[in-house]
């Protein structure tokens, strides 16, 4: 499976990427580029959403309650702070996505080495 992934990411490097810097094709090219970017956020909407409402449901089931009302507003809760979040950020940025991966990726190391630590 992952080599088929590989295969196709290997594909569109070879035969997308020139179609994409070819100005007489970007009027075909730009708008798929575009749908696919829009599918593909939303798939990863779907895809947080999930494993959100899935933690959500460990968690409660841990702590003792089984209430699907409560695992949906806790899920609803945890989406709106990361959305706040993400929000909030992305516009004190001023769209520096590039410092602001950075920041985030500064942060991880961070964390995984103090938990390493322990």
């Amino acid at each position: 499976m992952a080599f088929a992934i590989g295969a196709v990411i290997r594909f569109n490097i070879t035969h997308a990427e020139p179609l994409l810097a070819d100005v007489g094709h970007s009027h075909v090219v730009k708008p798929l580029q575009h749908l696919s970017d829009l599918a593909l956020g939303f798939a990863y909407i779907v895809s947080v959403t999930f494993y959100v409402r899935l933690l959500a449901s460990f968690v409660l089931r841990f702590g003792g309650h089984r209430d699907a009302v409560i695992e949906n507003v806790l899920t609803t809760v945890v989406l709106l702070f990361i959305a706040i979040v993400g929000w909030k950020n992305g516009r004190s940025r001023g769209g520096d996505q590039a410092g602001h991966h950075r920041c985030i990726a500064d942060r991880s190391v961070r964390v995984r080495l103090a938990l390493a630590r322990q």
